[in-house]
């Protein structure tokens, strides 16, 4: 992780240890991975999150967040034809987020793995939707999601493909 005034560090020490060291070496935090869950949130470039719904439901914040640059949400469940997943509220994902800012983006990266039907992400509170929003069986797509505001965010298709 770098920041502004110099670079930083996040190391594995042994087991369950993390330690944070400055540019010169210095010891800046150490702690039990557990009690630095947004830091090490903070300094994941991708993730790969799941979620088993099989019904039309609503998103945790959880399941779109946990990466700084990509995000992917395998969506296992096996709907009966066409289903619903709403977003989570903007401020829910806002809170989710280990230091969000206004202007910043990522890639999350929709996949329908079940072996039936099709989804559908519809709105919430505090989101603009641009672009399809369907991912049929055995494909993905790509949103790029951007916070415009820490109380908005838009999510447009940027791609799709086959898996």
């Amino acid at each position: 992780m770098t920041g502004a005034a110099g670079a930083q560090t996040l190391t594995t020490l042994t087991g369950n240890e993390l330690i944070v060291v400055d540019n010169g070496g210095a010891v800046i935090t150490q702690a039990a991975a557990s009690t630095m869950a947004g830091l090490v949130g903070a300094t994941r470039q991708s993730i790969l999150n799941t979620n088993t719904i099989a019904v039309a439901g609503t998103l945790t914040a959880a399941n779109i967040t946990g990466a700084s640059d990509f995000v992917a949400l395998s969506l296992t469940g096996n709907p009966a034809g066409s289903a619903a997943i709403t977003l989570p509220t903007v401020a829910a994902t806002v809170a989710a987020l280990p230091n969000p800012l206004a202007g910043q983006s990522y890639v999350l990266r929709v996949i329908n793995t079940g072996n039936s039907g099709t989804w559908t992400v519809t709105t919430n509170t505090g989101w603009t939707l641009t672009g399809t929003m369907t991912v049929a069986t055995a494909t993905w797509r790509d949103f790029n999601l951007a916070l415009t505001t820490t109380s908005a965010a838009v999510l447009t298709n940027v791609g799709a493909g086959t898996i």
